[in-house]
């Protein structure tokens, strides 16, 4: 993989290489551009509008994934600008660094059509699973986005930025619903109600942008905005149905 990625690299002397990756052992994730090399120029205009939050004609997601192991960055790109994992986020780590990275960056390889990383998803896991005090963990990190997006001149973030942060909220109340949640519905209705009372939360939901979504976070946010922490929870409730048939099977099988 990273011999592959290196060669690419160094073809173009590039700032970043970004391959593709198979999900679950046999499923190709769909391209998100045409592979090849992109300048700066191309960057702003294919990369970009999907850097933060990117949809589909059908208001599906598809923004570019953030992960790190899916790229090899220069170290002189990493060093010049100072970008650097910030330890007070425990949750996305790779969102502000691979964000960071990609603005900074004058040149793009993507291997689009390599399919090198094999993706297991494991819904226990950190990132799939249950987090507990998840909206402690993420609200940090939507400030800490929104202060750069604030302070970058050269491309406009904010309308991306926005539906950034209101899907993190979404998520975080969508985290009580998590299969692997041992709190009783109470204490699940009650996290949900406290991350509604949040004055930032309600601020970043209002400001989403509902043209290019989906009409689950239409709903999303008329609840959320009312403060209606049963309806959320149980919209919700129905999305992990069969995430929670598959943990349930698991948990017979073992």
């Amino acid at each position: 993989m990273y011999e592959t990625m290196f060669t690419a690299a160094s073809a173009r002397d590039v700032d970043i290489v970004f391959c593709n990756v198979y999900r679950n052992e046999d499923k190709k994730e769909a391209p998100y551009f045409p592979s090849g090399y992109y300048d700066r120029r191309e960057m702003e205009r294919v990369i970009f509008p999907r850097l933060l939050a990117g949809f589909d004609e059908g208001g599906g997601e598809n923004t570019i994934r953030w992960c790190n192991w899916l790229r090899l960055y220069k170290k002189e790109l990493i060093d010049t600008h100072r970008i650097r994992f910030d330890k007070r986020f425990r949750r996305c780590q790779d969102l502000p660094f691979t964000f960071e990275c990609t603005i900074r960056a004058n040149s793009y390889c993507y291997l689009g059509d390599a399919y090198l990383y094999h993706n297991r998803m494991n819904y226990e896991s950190l990132s799939k699973g249950y987090t507990k005090d998840m909206w402690g963990l993420i609200k940090p990190l939507v400030s800490y986005l929104q202060s750069v997006v604030d302070h970058y001149a050269p491309y406009d973030f904010h309308r991306q930025m926005s539906c950034r942060a209101a899907l993190f909220v979404f998520e975080c109340c969508e985290n009580e619903n998590k299969p692997n949640n041992k709190k009783t519905k109470a204490e699940r209705l009650a996290t949900i109600r406290s991350i509604m009372r949040d004055s930032d939360a309600q601020k970043w939901v209002s400001e989403m942008h509902l043209k290019p979504m989906r009409k689950i976070n239409t709903i999303y946010k008329i609840l959320f905005r009312c403060k209606q922490a049963r309806l959320f929870y149980a919209m919700a409730d129905k999305r992990f149905e069969t995430r929670k048939q598959d943990y349930r099977k698991k948990q017979r099988d073992t």
